[in-house]
């Protein structure tokens, strides 16, 4: 059985700067200035006891990609959840009512695939065309332009009603942006074709994250925050497999090389890391936060034991992690993407938007080549605990 739960009203909270008055309206944030393109903002509903912010979900059906464009569970901590980056479909720094744009989630996924917006062909058996993240934008495609509406109360609204920019296009089958509960998920629709039973006003809490708290926090298994300058094992959440991260050695080079301890009698807990995240205010590490890694320990090949991206292997494609490689490399961690408590991410982030061109983002895995276990990008997922040294 599906339910219904609403037609999606947004109020736009969203923090940005000002700018000159257009023909179309600037959508205004809180403080009434205009949404910034690629600005990240997070989106979280009005009614805060129905479920949080907008994120990537699967379909809870026995696959997990691909994804949808879904909410937070209701949890007795709301998940803010994914930061997204709007994008004027025509040239401009803010974003307008009704004018088309892109918009895509930050970060990383487990999934091999594009964080934008796209509206998914029509499911024969609901009626319903979900909003999902499956393909990189195509210029001739109108399926990734969503633009923002203003109702009768005052709010935003989200609906996919193409702009027409050559003066002779087909009629799209407009339709505005709804939640339907399905498989104990709250999945983003297109309400064309659909009789909803009730609006639900939401507020669209877009914030630019530097501005606003951070998500939850990435705990240790003690129970207590991931913190910045203090030392952890990083140890797998399958134990029987092998031990904690360390460095390990690659066709007789120098061990210089993110891997795992192999499993064995003794302690297995590797070398502790430490973290550092980018934005020199934060002391905690959340599930938000952008870091770099590096080993507390002292290597004979180099000085440096921060954490960076490596070559790829050639059989699997797949880029290794190392130490000393140049410039540290950005990561991330997230839940619930592998069977354990937390996975690294490496989505390298957009220092001069707009634009930046889509960024080879990865979720971090194990690669065993010759008896050895590698941390490299591009997964599958493998999961991780953290315990303080």
């Amino acid at each position: 059985m599906l339910r219904f739960t609403a037609s999606l009203s947004f109020l736009w909270l969203l923090m940005a700067t000002s700018t000159m008055a257009q023909t179309w309206p600037a959508v205004l944030d809180a403080d009434g200035q205009p949404l910034r393109s690629g600005v990240e903002y997070y989106v979280l509903p009005a009614a805060t006891d129905t479920a949080g912010g907008l994120t990537l979900v699967n379909l809870n059906n026995g696959s997990i990609c691909p994804l949808f464009v879904g909410q937070e569970p209701l949890a007795a901590v709301v998940s803010s959840g994914t930061t997204v980056i709007f994008t004027p479909r025509v040239t401009d720094t803010v974003i307008r009512e009704t004018r088309d744009f892109t918009v895509a989630f930050t970060g990383f996924t487990i999934c091999a695939q594009s964080t934008a917006w796209m509206v998914g062909e029509k499911n024969p058996e609901t009626g319903r065309r979900y909003i999902l993240a499956e393909m990189s934008p195509t210029p001739s495609s109108n399926a990734w332009h969503f633009n923002i509406v203003k109702n009768d109360q005052g709010l935003y609204n989200f609906q996919w009603c193409p702009n027409c920019l050559t003066g002779v296009c087909p009629k799209p089958l407009c339709g505005d942006a709804g939640i339907v509960v399905e498989n104990e998920r709250r999945l983003l629709v297109l309400d064309a074709m659909m009789r909803l039973i009730s609006v639900l006003n939401l507020v669209c809490l877009l914030m630019a994250t530097s501005c606003m708290a951070q998500g939850p926090p990435v705990l240790d298994t003690d129970g207590n925050p991931v913190t910045r300058g203090v030392e952890y094992y990083v140890n797998p959440a399958v134990t029987d497999v092998a031990g904690g991260l360390t460095l390990v050695t690659r066709n007789g080079s120098c061990p210089s090389y993110v891997g795992q301890v192999p499993i064995g009698p003794g302690i297995v807990r590797g070398l502790p890391v430490v973290f550092n995240p980018i934005n020199p205010g934060d002391s905690i590490i959340t599930e938000n936060t952008q870091f770099t890694a590096a080993f507390s320990a002292a290597s004979t090949c180099v000085r440096d034991t921060a954490w960076g991206i490596g070559e790829e292997d050639t059989e699997t494609t797949r880029r290794l992690i190392v130490i000393g490689g140049g410039e540290p490399a950005i990561f991330g961690i997230s839940r619930n993407q592998a069977p354990g408590p937390y996975t690294f991410g490496y989505c390298p982030p957009c220092n001069t938007p707009p634009p930046c061109g889509r960024p080879r983002c990865g979720i971090a895995g194990i690669l065993e080549q010759n008896g050895t276990r590698f941390l490299t990008i591009d997964g599958p997922a493998f999961p991780f605990s953290f315990t303080r040294a």
